[in-house]
């Protein structure tokens, strides 16, 4: 796909390949349709401004699904991001929450891409308690309310984003998830999401209790698993 500028995300031309791509995410799954996309680090800033603009225009939900997706590809690059952009990353969560609170396929990209964002270690770790806990909070009072729309998209960010963070980086955000441990999902869904979560929590602190001991985890697996 070929843009010269924002506009060009616009063009319904532009809608119809993300039709076409969404429809091959689906198909070969987020892990193996990365490699039909480009992952150069010059698309960030392009792709970065096509998601905002996105959030306060009318445009297809597969739109904004591949372009989500294509951003987290991206942000999978290996090389790190300079400082110049931390301003559109930290600013990037606020553009895509809206979508994250509908259990729907862009509230799913949305989560997903969260979870790649926030598992970054070029996003600023200061800011994941606040950001998770607004998060939590938000889930927490539709919850209450009868309401597990929000919830079950978060479920699916937060068991990614542990699958995905080195462990330092999951621990910090632990007293936010906290809550969720505390509450009784109604639907079948949201509590094997829930306990996918709780089982990955229980990984990285299992695996922090070996390193403090001086303990190789990957030696640990091994013997266990014998």
């Amino acid at each position: 796909m070929v843009f010269s500028s924002v506009d060009s995300f616009m063009e319904p031309r532009f809608n119809v390949l993300c039709s076409i791509f969404y429809s091959l995410i689906r198909v070969r799954g987020k892990k193996n349709a990365g490699m039909y996309f480009s992952h150069d680090l010059p698309l960030f800033f392009p792709l970065s401004t096509a998601i905002q603009h996105t959030s306060s225009r009318s445009v297809p939900w597969k739109t904004r699904c591949v372009l989500l997706y294509w951003l987290s590809v991206v942000l999978l690059n290996p090389y790190q991001f300079d400082e110049s952009t931390l301003p559109v990353l930290t600013s990037l969560p606020s553009a895509v929450h809206p979508w994250v609170l509908h259990d729907d396929p862009l509230g799913e990209m949305g989560a997903y891409f969260l979870a790649v964002l926030f598992s970054r270690r070029f996003f600023p770790e200061s800011l994941l308690p606040h950001t998770f806990q607004t998060l939590v909070d938000d889930a927490l009072v539709s919850l209450r309310s009868y309401d597990e729309q929000p919830l079950l998209p978060l479920l699916r960010m937060l068991a990614h984003f542990a699958k995905l963070a080195p462990t330092p980086r999951f621990l910090a955000t632990l007293p936010a998830i906290t809550p969720l441990a505390q509450e009784s999902p109604r639907s079948a869904r949201a509590t094997d999401l829930l306990m996918k979560l709780l089982y990955r929590c229980a990984r990285h602190c299992l695996r922090l209790v070996y390193q403090t001991a001086g303990i190789d985890p990957l030696w640990a697996f091994r013997l266990f698993s014998q």
